[in-house]
């Protein structure tokens, strides 16, 4: 990789893969390939201008018989004397472009008609000519003009750093892994490139405090992938930014307020979940066949977020929910965070639909907009029915009423929401309690304590309650843990810099899109000691008391910190304590412990398992 753009611009080089077009230093190929360029241009020039003296003379001979073919011969190959003068000024352009990283010069190597004039060259030297070192020279030229084209588009506008980040994803299996390797061969803030679009990685918890205290980079991407989840529009909260944002943002964060923690039908809710699906799971386990385990708690933790949105619950038998999780699911599968090559080249679904990412991505919405649409108008319905508003959905009804000539709040701006909340609300916290059952069956210790705590604490005649919490200080501690070491977003959701602002030592362009990698952040060896490891008590104090750690940022930080954090956080905390207090939890065999390596995606999910659940007498 080089660097062609400012000189302040963070960008790795000469990454060692296996990829020629890598390994080989693209600088250096850009002044070969422009050097012989230049060097066969030039003669080509000469060549093209003997031929126009050479067919001078002898249509002279013939004008007579002719009629005048002198002046055509002689604008024709004036036309292919300007072309090779054409082709030598790009050249040029490539050699003081790669030499001085001026990326203008560069694209007008690319846009010049050199591939175009080498290849004119090769047909006419042949079949007018039948002359061989003609098409030799233009050959050869063709030849270095394509291979420089390549070089260039490695790092320049089409295809940017794509190759690398394919072939390093083929090594290091997951696009985390992918860029915590960068950051330990060139630093904390890496650029790269991907189609036409700046983006920096974010490493280790100094920049990335740093980077989160920037509010320029609060901004967040725009693009054909970002916004066909909204009808081709920039609507809902977590793909848009600045004034429509705050609006949405602020009505939101209010009336999570008033519907959420602290008010008593919300905790009641996740405590209503929470027992339910102990009861499910009661029942499930009476026949002693195991159990998948790695999606069981889709539907209590979807319901938390159904609760809010619509003021309903879903049943667990209902025949709706497996086909709504599986949408859930494929929505965080079919594409990466970057939008890949759909959101780089948009025209591609059209050739491409399946492979580029399209009709699989409408597969999950559509329904998904059908179904949030068929509850909305449900409860347009009841809007005139004189009590407060129990549901978001609901009060933002009300919203659109009162604010009939703003057009912010929009039927299809709700829309937008409720998928934006019903996502992300849903698949990081049923994912998070998935991998927690992993770890723990890899560390039963930690089992005993946490029922040793819940035991002393809660007793052995009801579940956990959301008011024992400050009380179960090592569960607490446990939830923590899973939280860091599963870290399902690992790149948190991408920002964009809505300044030229400064990063570190870097100055990052407007425009520039930034990834932040919470897993570097959470598996920082000089911070966390032992980060592979599954150690509860990394959050206990020496006195036994909980211990916040302030690197601990599964939900982000800054403006754009997830604003359902604590609702989140509480579900999590709730539905696991719950269930490590209800049930003996045991593998299939002592060898068939459950991977705890994740799915790949915008989030990860946790690898399909089984187990055996026993309930306790309590």
């Amino acid at each position: 990789m080089v660097e062609f753009s400012s000189p302040s611009f963070p960008s790795p080089r000469n990454v060692e893969v296996d990829t020629f077009f890598i390994k080989f230093d693209l600088k250096i190929g850009c002044l070969v390939t422009a050097g012989l360029g230049i060097l066969l241009s030039s003669i080509m020039i000469g060549y093209a201008a003997e031929k126009t003296t050479h067919e001078c003379l002898t249509a002279l001979e013939c004008i007579a018989v002719s009629g005048g073919l002198l002046p055509a011969f002689a604008a024709f190959f004036k036309f292919m004397i300007a072309l090779h003068v054409i082709t030598l000024a790009s050249e040029i352009c490539l050699l003081l472009g790669a030499l001085f990283k001026i990326e203008a010069l560069l694209n007008i190597w690319l846009a010049a008609p050199t591939g175009l004039a080498y290849t004119y060259s090769t047909v006419y030297s042949f079949l007018v000519y039948k002359d061989f070192v003609g098409v030799g020279y233009s050959a050869v030229g063709f030849s270095f003009s394509l291979f420089g084209l390549i070089l260039y588009l490695v790092w320049l506008p089409i295809l940017g750093n794509l190759l690398l980040v394919h072939e390093l994803l083929k090594q290091q299996k997951y696009y985390f892994r992918v860029w915590d390797f960068l950051a330990s061969q060139y630093g904390n803030v890496v650029g790269l490139k991907l189609g036409n679009n700046k983006l920096i990685i974010v490493s280790g918890r100094d920049m990335i405090r740093e980077f989160y205290a920037n509010e320029d980079f609060d901004g967040r991407p725009d693009g054909f992938f970002y916004r066909i989840r909204s009808f081709e529009k920039r609507l809902g909260i977590v793909f848009t930014d600045e004034a429509n944002w705050e609006v949405q943002r602020k009505f939101t964060m209010k009336t999570l307020k008033q519907l959420g923690l602290g008010r008593t039908n919300m905790v009641e809710h996740i405590e209503r979940e929470a027992y339910e699906m102990i009861e499910y799971f009661k029942e499930k386990s009476k026949d002693g066949s195991p159990i998948e385990m790695h999606d069981a708690f889709d539907i209590p933790v979807l319901n938390v977020m159904w609760a809010f949105l619509s003021g309903s619950r879903f049943e667990l038998d209902d025949r709706r929910l497996p086909e709504l999780t599986k949408m859930i699911h494929d929505s965080f599968r079919v594409i990466d965070m970057s939008g890949g090559i759909l959101n780089l080249w948009p025209p591609i679904r059209y050739f491409l639909p399946e492979k580029s990412g399209y009709k699989p991505l409408l597969r999950t919405l559509k329904p998904l907009w059908e179904f949030l649409q068929t509850t909305i108008e449900t409860l347009r319905q009841d809007l005139d029915i004189p009590e407060a508003p129990r549901s978001f959905i609901a009060s933002y009804l009300n919203e659109m009423r009162s604010r009939t000539k703003d057009r912010s709040f929009t039927d299809d701006q709700l829309l937008a929401l409720c998928v934006d909340l019903f996502q992300a609300g849903s698949e990081t916290s049923s994912n998070t309690l998935g991998f927690g059952l992993i770890y723990v069956l890899h560390n039963t210790y930690v089992i005993d304590k946490m029922r040793k705590e819940l035991d002393f604490v809660v007793g052995k005649d009801r579940l956990p309650t959301l008011s024992d919490r400050t009380q179960l200080r090592y569960t607490e501690a446990v939830v923590c843990e899973i939280l860091r070491m599963s870290t399902v977003a690992p790149l948190a959701i991408v920002h964009r810099a809505l300044e030229t602002t400064r990063l570190g030592k870097f100055i990052i362009p407007k425009d520039t899109l930034a990834m932040v990698s919470l897993h570097s952040l959470h598996n920082d060896k000089d911070y966390w000691g032992d980060p592979e490891v599954f150690r509860p008590e990394r959050f206990m104090n020496a006195e036994g008391n909980f211990l916040q750690h302030e690197n601990l940022l599964p939900f982000g930080a800054g403006k754009r910190r997830c604003i359902g954090e604590n609702l989140a956080k509480s579900s999590v905390f709730l539905f696991f304590a719950s269930f490590i207090h209800s049930f003996d939890i045991l593998p299939p065999s002592k060898q068939e412990l459950p991977n705890p390596e994740p799915l790949d995606g915008i989030t990860l999910s946790p690898q399909p398992y089984k187990v055996f659940l026993k309930s306790r007498k309590i």
